[in-house]
């Protein structure tokens, strides 16, 4: 979160209460949510595996990003890649 905190120039603290005020999700929901419409289009657009696509977006686990995107997509990103493929109806955005 401190990489994007720093692009936006605002202190976290200050982020946070912008966000707040505006009744928006949190601050960490909405990176959340960018980081997973971005693994979306790797998995979708390119041959990298849900490890590397993992590693691309800055997870040194990848076991975490897993269970990130299987509990907010609701698929494991290899299923996501392959129900995507066959046509099925998941969402990119």
């Amino acid at each position: 979160m401190g990489d994007y905190v720093e692009l936006l120039g605002d202190a976290p603290k200050t982020l946070t209460h912008k966000f707040k005020k505006f009744e928006l999700p949190s601050l960490n929901e909405v990176i959340k949510e960018h980081i997973l419409l971005e693994a979306k289009r790797l998995l979708v657009y390119t041959s990298l595996s849900a490890k590397e696509a993992a590693y691309v977006l800055g997870y040194e686990d990848p076991a975490y990003f897993n269970c990130l995107m299987s509990r907010k997509v609701g698929y494991a990103p290899n299923v996501f890649r392959k129900k995507y493929h066959e046509g099925k109806n998941v969402q990119l955005v």
